[in-house]
């Protein structure tokens, strides 16, 4: 796990590395976090806030949900989390934005994309998010930077590889469109 200096000086600048943390502990978290890595991702709200609370000393953390967002978690979240990678649903975002509002913040989310078919996964289709997006434009107290997918198991790399260029298509057909507030400058495509 841990970040080699080497392999954020291969990254391209536009490339932002997330040390998944999930499984780790505080102390491996903390090594990382010395060895030179800024971002972290947790799947789940309530794992996250012991191991944030002992790191509040690494001040320049990012940290990012990447994992599914239940509505009720929506205020513990935005209080731990500057990233939410996995708002998969218009209901989630206003929610969102009316709680960023409440509590003065203004987080970065991501919006979960599926464009295959996927029982185990989440996320808009495509036809869900086009008719979503002029809500979501409407939304003042979240920055919807971009696109989040995840690559259904099983697949093949050529598939995966189809996939995320889908997506990074899809974003760059978005961008170029006139929106007030949507931005489409980042992806999260994993695993």
């Amino acid at each position: 796990m841990l970040f080699r200096s080497a392999l954020r000086n291969e990254l391209p600048n536009t490339v932002c590395f997330i040390g998944v943390t999930k499984t780790a502990s505080v102390d491996q978290i903390r090594a990382a976090y010395n060895a030179g890595l800024r971002d972290f991702g947790e799947s789940r709200v309530q794992d996250a806030q012991n191991k944030i609370l002992q790191l509040k000393d690494c001040q320049d953390v990012r940290w990012h949900l990447i994992g599914s967002l239940q509505a009720n978690k929506v205020r513990p979240a935005l209080k731990l989390f500057s990233w939410i990678h996995s708002v998969d649903e218009l209901g989630l975002a206003v929610r969102i934005d009316r709680v960023a509002e409440e509590l003065g913040v203004c987080p970065n989310i991501l919006l979960q994309v599926k464009l295959l078919l996927d029982p185990g996964k989440k996320g808009f289709s495509l036809e869900g998010l086009l008719e979503a997006l002029p809500s979501l434009d409407l939304l003042e107290h979240v920055r919807i930077r971009g696109l989040m997918t995840i690559a259904p198991y099983g697949i093949t790399p050529s598939e995966q590889y189809s996939l995320f260029s889908r997506v990074k298509a899809l974003a760059q057909d978005l961008k170029n469109q006139a929106w007030q507030r949507l931005s489409m400058d980042d992806l999260s495509m994993g695993m």
